[in-house]
């Protein structure tokens, strides 16, 4: 966000410096999701799907929010560059204060621990979801080997 308010407050900033600070921008933007997709799912690894569901669901209700805020924020229809200016920092000064705070709380309050809600506490169901993958595995290296005996058998690679 502030980033763009620089590239908003210099109106004499050629297309050349501005195009450079766009893709800082964009990068600054993928760092931010390689944080907080990776943290969705350390905390839920078999919900993460759905928690990165709700997540966006509300990243995106925020950013509709945006632009109203920003329209309340911008209200001036003259002619006055000076007035629109200082209004348009107030609105780009309130987005980057927010997202400092943001960042704040969750830097300080965040985790990467696994939520207990994530797994069956049942011994049960992890005895049942280890044979079951045990048996899985074992089926599946017999395939592997009478697909390789039928290969053989066939002439392999000679018969091409």
């Amino acid at each position: 966000m502030c980033l763009q308010a620089a590239t908003c407050s210099r109106p004499n900033m050629t297309a050349k410096g501005s195009a450079i600070i766009k893709i800082e921008i964009s990068g600054f933007s993928g760092l931010a999701v390689a944080g907080y997709a990776v943290n969705v799912i350390d905390l839920a690894p078999n919900f993460s799907g759905l928690v990165m569901g709700f997540a966006n669901s509300i990243s995106t209700f925020t950013g509709m929010m945006s632009t109203v805020i920003a329209a309340m924020i911008v209200r001036s229809n003259s002619n006055d560059t000076d007035q629109v200016k200082l209004e348009w920092q107030i609105a780009l000064s309130s987005a980057a204060a927010t997202q400092l705070i943001a960042g704040t709380v969750y830097l300080l309050f965040a985790s990467a621990e696994e939520q207990s809600w994530t797994f069956d506490s049942s011994e049960a169901a992890t005895e049942v979801k280890s044979a079951t993958a045990h048996d899985s595995t074992a089926e599946q290296h017999s395939r592997n080997r009478s697909r390789q005996t039928d290969w053989n058998r066939d002439g392999g690679l000679d018969s091409c």
